[in-house]
């Protein structure tokens, strides 16, 4: 019988992506290369993968729903609910082997390696037997003792972001590590963690909030709700989204995808531009918010240009400028909903043709995704989520535990050897109270006394109690009983000693007690931003950074609130819009309602931009360098070479394109996303000729 244990309601934002993962978008797909001395097989991954999914709950939750009463009326109320024993991790492997030297980002033309994989899994949701996560991998040969290997990734956002993506691959890869190092010693479970509480808790109820109620209710059933929506909440003053037309630029011969076009900044180029916007005291963000924001509209003044457009079967054919200006000229006065409601009324005025005097302004609608972890349990610090520091202590305490158990059941193999040959032996009574003491020193160095008193206590409370009761008792979760208990006598070597201490030490015991219990999770929210680009800064390096650091002023005046609502008031627009739609069971075109929302034929974001920082090596150099400490011979390694993401928006999104960024050993690894049904990849590649362009630029400053 399955068993399903119900974790809590899924709040507006977490809805939200619910609902348009229902229409087949919002998977975050994260492809990254790692290079490693030992070769990543489907045996260790899953063993690793199901280690990590018992240890946090948010890997292995599903998403139910069910009719209820609420307020008067039925309602669809959807759940996290734990699979607890109930599930299998799905790792795929590609048959396909590709032996490769160095992967290089440099090229634009390069189809990148991960496509094919990219494709597979944006088309294909998560099966019920699973989480709502899976890992499908290819392996790319080895040069000189070295293995590649790219691993895509593919999450339900309302488990993941970012940051959470960063510290999942961290434990995934040193778990892989160890049981690679040690295949015969059982991996213990580290302390269990719990998914995160809802993002919206940490918002106050404003009035405007507030008030913002009956007018979802009210929309969701009006003919003409849409419409409304978008003109409240996502004017369009934004003329980029309808200039590059997908009538003209849309890829009619691959099938509706999103796609990455990686971008490589190398870390002497991305050095040099942290350094020039700490000295400007700005921050990174606001060049690339600039830089994105440029590249675009220089794509559009060449797509404007040019007299030659391609056509669907990749042939060239003239196109005059009156022709052109239908684009984004006087005849754009509207773009009829598909079902059938009021037209958007949209800007007839040609801004990218006023432009007399360089000192026209460009509206750009953009958004920003925000971390909330800078206002999440702010007040309770008794649940904080897991950080690098948090990981890297825990994938240690495994190496150490590991290490003690190899080299205790070696010492005891040679000493049963030698007490064979002299014909003595242990009686029955002094290896069961070895293994009795055993597994007390054990239970208390890796902190499994809370699930030791919750499985004694039997009397089940309230639901939370019965879910912790149930986790504590599943067989997984316990630690593995070690066959032999610790033991050194004075001819021990010191440092199995210090070893060995360091695992059972009452200090050591205290560190972990302040582990933090809060798992994996999602802390993101989107943020509206209106950039007036002046046409000067194409050219004009001081106008760029002037933009640059009004950009940063803008988004910190709001991101620094203390009042997350500020923020949040326009996402709680989109996203009470949703949910209250999505909710609804009586209305049948909700999901054509749903769909128009993020019609392709016009977004209401030109971009999204989503950094995700500096990748934390830390914890895995510091578990190397343990491991290779330990050992004489072959050393031990295993880095990641690059990382790109994007989140799937080609059926129904928010924005045209997308830049998620994070930087790895230094270089920054840009991904510009695009989606086939609104734009081909030539016109992604010329955009981004022009963020290298305007990166350079400013570095050359």
């Amino acid at each position: 019988m399955t068993q399903c244990i119900p974790i809590r309601a899924l709040d507006v934002v977490e809805t939200f992506w619910e609902t348009f993962y229902e229409l087949g978008n919002v998977i975050i797909m994260n492809p990254i290369i790692i290079r490693s001395s030992f070769p990543i097989k489907k045996e260790i991954l899953k063993e690793a993968a199901t280690k990590m999914a018992y240890r946090h709950q948010s890997l292995r939750v599903r998403i139910k729903s069910k009719v209820e009463n609420d307020e008067g009326r039925d309602a669809i109320k959807r759940y996290f609910v734990d699979l607890v024993d109930d599930f299998e991790v799905v790792i795929e492997e590609d048959p396909e082997t590709r032996a490769t030297t160095e992967l290089h980002f440099d090229s634009l033309d390069e189809e990148p390696i991960w496509e094919n994989l990219l494709l597979r899994e944006q088309n294909e949701l998560f099966s019920k037997q699973s989480p709502l996560w899976r890992i499908r991998f290819k392996r790319l040969g080895s040069i000189n003792n070295q293995y590649r290997a790219c691993l895509v990734a593919s999450f339900h956002h309302a488990i993941m972001d970012g940051l959470s993506r960063q510290h999942f691959w961290t434990e995934l890869l040193g778990l892989c590590t160890l049981i690679n190092e040690f295949p015969d010693t059982p991996i213990p479970q580290e302390k269990p963690t719990k998914m995160p509480n809802s993002v919206c808790k940490s918002f106050p109820s404003s009035l405007k909030v507030k008030l913002l109620k009956p007018f979802y209710s009210w929309r969701a059933t009006a003919t003409q709700g849409v419409c409304l929506y978008r003109n409240l909440v996502a004017p369009f003053e934004n003329p980029s989204c309808l200039e590059i037309s997908r009538d003209l630029y849309a890829d009619k011969e691959k099938s509706p995808r999103t796609c990455i076009l990686p971008i490589r900044i190398s870390s002497e180029i991305f050095s040099k531009l942290r350094s020039i916007c700490k000295s400007k005291k700005m921050q990174v963000n606001g060049a690339i918010e600039a830089v994105a924001a440029l590249g675009l509209m220089a794509l559009i003044y060449e797509l404007r240009s040019k007299k030659t457009l391609i056509s669907e079967d990749t042939t060239e054919i003239l196109v005059s400028q009156d022709e052109g200006n239908l684009i984004g000229g006087n005849d754009r006065e509207n773009i009829t909903c598909v079902t059938g409601c009021r037209p958007i009324e949209l800007s007839s005025t040609d801004c990218f043709l006023n432009t007399e005097g360089c000192s026209a302004v460009i509206p750009i609608r953009t958004m920003v995704a925000i971390n909330c972890r800078r206002w999440v349990n702010k007040d309770d610090t008794s649940e904080v989520s897991e950080t690098s520091k948090s990981i890297e202590d825990m994938l240690i305490r495994i190496f150490e535990s590991a290490l003690s158990n190899s080299i205790n059941e070696t010492t005891t193999a040679t000493a049963s050897e030698k007490n064979f040959d002299s014909g003595t032996r242990y009686s029955d009574t002094h290896e069961s109270t070895s293994q009795s003491s055993s597994l007390d020193e054990n239970s208390s160095s890796f902190e499994n006394c809370e699930v030791s008193e919750k499985v004694s206590n039997s009397e089940i409370i309230t639901p939370i109690q019965q879910q912790k009761e149930y986790i504590a008792n599943s067989p997984r979760l316990v630690l593995p009983k070690l066959k032999h208990s610790f033991s050194f006598d004075k001819s021990s070597p010191s440092w199995l000693k210090k070893a060995v201490s360091k695992v059972i030490s009452p200090r050591n015991n205290r560190k972990i007690k302040c582990m933090p219990s809060v798992a994996l999770g999602s802390y993101a929210v989107l943020m509206g931003l209106d950039m007036k680009v002046q046409k000067s800064c194409l050219n004009d390096v001081n106008k760029i950074w002037e933009l640059g650091k009004n950009t940063t002023r803008k988004i910190h005046s709001i991101v620094d609130s203390k009042d997350p609502s500020t923020v949040t008031f326009k996402w709680h627009v989109i996203s009470g819009f949703v949910h209250d739609l999505a909710n609804s069971p009586t209305r049948a075109n909700k999901v054509e309602l749903l769909m128009q929302l993020g019609n392709p034929t016009a977004r209401p974001s030109s971009f999204l931009v989503s950094n995700g920082g500096i990748w934390d090596s830390k914890p895995l150099e510091q578990l190397i360098d343990r491991i290779n400490n330990s050992k004489s011979g072959e050393k031990t390694f295993i880095e990641v070479e690059s990382s790109y993401s994007c989140v799937s928006q080609h059926n129904a999104g928010l924005n045209m394109f997308a830049h998620n960024l994070v930087t790895v050993n230094g270089d920054l690894c840009w991904s510009l996303q695009y989606h086939t049904n609104i734009t081909k990849k030539e016109v992604a590649q010329i955009y981004a000729k022009y963020i290298q362009k305007y990166i350079h630029l400013l570095v050359n400053s």
